[in-house]
């Protein structure tokens, strides 16, 4: 006789699984073996069915299918089923299906049954439930397979138990086979098995060795009834050996346990982030590793809704977006099929950062006697920010200074940038270095000449004469010392020498200078010019703009340039000077002097359009302290537009067309629109465009030859 089982190859067991069944029919036993455990014949064979319902929850409907076969042509008298236990105590109504009763192949009967008021299979219930018996079976079919098994049973094909909350699927432990007549003894073991645990465990899986009368197995694993139970501790293979006994006979056969021990999953963050954060919300990112041995992980979980994992790259990566300055602290939970947890606890610092600020200076002298290093105060915050310093030095932090070498006396135009992820600040301001003593040039003998007697002031060039003085005289009447002279007054009478000595000094040394002043007595006539002596018309359309000196002296008759109401200076009676100030003495003027300065354009705006290379009149006026007025004339040479050349480069080409175009139709701005008065009708329109096409197209035009070709 030989029972044949058949086996899953791979069993997948979840933490704190057995291979009992919950809810189960299994067969208890069978009437009608031999002593070999084969089936006798002329009797009849009883097949003892048991149910086991250990659910939760009581069965309040069953259905069941059992077939008894033969795939070798054993045949027998027919078959019978019955209830047995299972009565109307606990179901209402109670069913027998009977779909093939022959005798002839396949012999498939039902149980099935259902509840309206009754109780149903009860929770806990394990006792014989149904009962299938076929026979006798003829002495002629000796050696061949009779084989009890689950049947398909009308409509879903499935057994199904009804329960409450949901429907139960209950187990089979079949097909049970067993030979007719006389068996041999014959053990079958379980199929290899692949199986992974959560923890360690003991695992049973059936065998059969239908007319043993013992079973053993090798270490560790044991024998349970019909089931072999292997104990799994760690993962690895174990070769399991079961033999079989009876009557001084032995058979045995042999399986594999291939095991894995499922071990949890690891969590691997990084340490505390500090985040320099310059607007919120902000967003950081940082590698963590999340991992399992196993390779089952099932979720990996925040606890934190601003946290989030991108788990798309290698490295994975941990992102928190903070609203607002602060600490958090991220946990991450990593839990794999078996339920066990990993952890790990990401912080994050977020800080607030803004962009630098850089407290200029406006200027700085800085003085010393010997060359060496120079400090000026630059407070930049925060003291962080990467900074950098042209033309040279460094900022200390520390210290919040800018320092710089200094081999000499100079003037230097320091720019300091100040940068972070937030932003820049840039910081340009100029220091003077004075180094050793002060400088000044002295003549020996000085030449003026004067209209009027009285205070006479002239100016001597003089250096390092900022800081601290520690002396400074002149045996004249009056003395200021600032910028890069002395100016230096004293009381003339009459025409001759005057003999005066000027000291300056400073912590270095102390330099004297012994001056013999010749007075002479000359009136000229006023005087201006202007430097430089001619202005291009392209020069005053520059981004940056350029300026022009004016200078009247000469006053006389009582009034002269110190008493001029600087205030009141106007050009071409129109045109207020961007600054106006009064020179003790310049060129061959004689005594004080008128200087102006004036920005090209406004200055030339009344002459436009000009075209040609001409000199124009220019008018000074104001008014003295004593309201009394003045107004000195005088020329400047202009250098006209060249027709056409909007764009002021000296040629006329497609952009120059271009320009012009945009100008009229698009009103858009250019250097100068006059340079677009073609035919010279003193205004820009249509006409010229025409001329403009032909001068960059067509046959070449001469719009003046006096444009084309008096150029200075």
């Amino acid at each position: 006789m030989k029972l044949r089982t058949h086996l899953l190859s791979l069993v997948l067991i979840l933490a704190l699984s057995t291979t009992a069944f919950g809810q189960a029919v299994s067969l208890s036993q069978v009437d009608g073996l031999n002593g070999t455990g084969g089936l006798d014949t002329g009797v009849p064979i009883v097949f003892h069915l048991n149910v086991s319902n250990n659910s939760g929850t009581s069965a309040a409907g069953i259905t069941n299918g059992f077939q008894v076969y033969s795939d070798n042509g054993a045949e027998w008298t027919g078959t019978v089923a019955e209830w047995v236990n299972i009565t109307d105590v606990m179901f209402d109504q109670l069913f027998i299906n009977e779909f093939s009763l022959d005798g002839q192949g396949a012999d498939t009967v039902g149980f099935a049954a259902f509840v309206l008021f009754k109780p149903g299979i009860p929770d806990g219930y394990d006792d014989e439930g149904f009962k299938v018996t076929i026979g006798p079976i003829d002495a002629a079919h000796n050696g061949k397979t009779v084989c009890l098994d689950s049947a398909w049973f009308p409509p879903s094909g499935i057994w199904k138990w009804a329960a409450v909350g949901s429907d139960i699927f209950p187990s089979w432990d079949g097909p049970h086979c067993y030979t007719v007549g006389e068996a041999t003894l014959e053990i079958t073991c379980p199929d290899n098995q692949v199986v992974q645990v959560c923890q360690p465990d003991t695992l049973c899986f059936p065998f059969s060795a239908p007319g043993a009368e013992t079973v053993t197995a090798t270490a560790p694993a044991y024998v349970d009834g019909n089931q072999v139970c292997v104990p799994v501790l760690a993962s690895g293979v174990q070769t399991i050996t079961l033999t079989a006994s009876a009557g001084g006979d032995d058979a045995d056969c042999s399986f594999n346990v291939d095991a894995t021990v499922n071990q949890p999953p690891v969590v691997d963050g990084p340490g505390p982030s500090i985040v320099d954060a310059c607007d919120f919300p902000a967003t950081y990112c940082v590698d963590i590793s999340v991992s399992d041995p196993d390779d089952d992980i099932q979720t990996v979980t925040t606890n934190d809704p601003r946290a989030t994992i991108d788990d798309s790259g290698t490295p994975w990566q941990l992102c928190f977006e903070a609203d607002a300055s602060g600490s958090y602290a991220v946990i991450v939970t990593a839990v794999d099929a078996c339920g066990n947890a990993a952890r790990d606890t990401v912080t994050f610092t977020f800080e607030q950062q803004t962009a630098p600020v850089i407290d200029c200076p406006i200027t700085y002298d800085n003085f010393g006697c010997e060359p060496g290093t120079m400090t000026i105060p630059v407070p930049i915050m925060p003291t962080d920010a990467d900074v950098t310093v042209l033309p040279r030095g460094s900022w200390n932090p520390a210290t919040g200074n800018l320092e710089f070498d200094a081999t000499e006396s100079e003037f230097i135009t320091f720019t300091i940038i100040a940068a972070n992820d937030c932003g820049a600040d840039t910081c340009e301001f100029s220091t003077t270095v004075h180094l050793g003593p002060p400088v000044v040039e002295c003549p020996g003998v000085v030449d003026l000449t004067i209209c009027d007697f009285g205070e006479v002031c002239f100016q001597l060039p003089v250096g390092n004469i900022s800081g601290p003085f520690v002396d400074a005289s002149w045996t004249g009447s009056d003395f200021s010392v600032g910028g890069t002279s002395a100016t230096l007054c004293f009381v003339a009478d009459t025409e001759g020498a005057y003999q005066h000595t000027f000291t300056l000094g400073n912590q270095c040394e102390e330099i004297t200078c012994d001056l013999t002043i010749n007075v002479t007595q000359e009136c000229n006539e006023q005087a201006t010019h202007i430097e430089p002596d001619f202005i291009t018309i392209p020069q005053a359309y520059t981004v940056f703009p350029n300026y022009a000196k004016i200078y009247v002296g000469n006053f006389s008759g009582g009034n002269g340039a110190n008493d001029i109401d600087l205030g009141s200076v106007l050009i071409n009676g129109v045109t207020v000077p961007d600054s106006a100030e009064v020179l003790l003495t310049y060129g061959d003027y004689t005594g004080p002097v008128l200087c102006l300065t004036v920005k090209y354009y406004p200055f030339i705006e009344p002459y436009m359009p000009v075209f040609d290379d001409e000199d124009h009149p220019y008018a000074v006026s104001g008014e003295f302290a004593d309201q009394s007025g003045f107004s000195v004339d005088g020329s400047v040479r202009l250098v006209g537009l060249l027709a056409g050349d909007l764009d002021m480069d000296g040629i006329i080409t497609i952009s120059d067309l271009v320009k012009l175009v945009m100008y009229i139709f698009e009103n858009e701005p250019t250097p100068s629109a006059w340079a677009g008065d073609l035919n010279r009708d003193s205004s820009v329109d249509i006409s010229d465009v025409i001329l403009m096409v032909e001068a960059v197209f067509g046959p070449q035009v001469v719009f003046d030859s006096s444009v084309m070709n008096n150029r200075r």
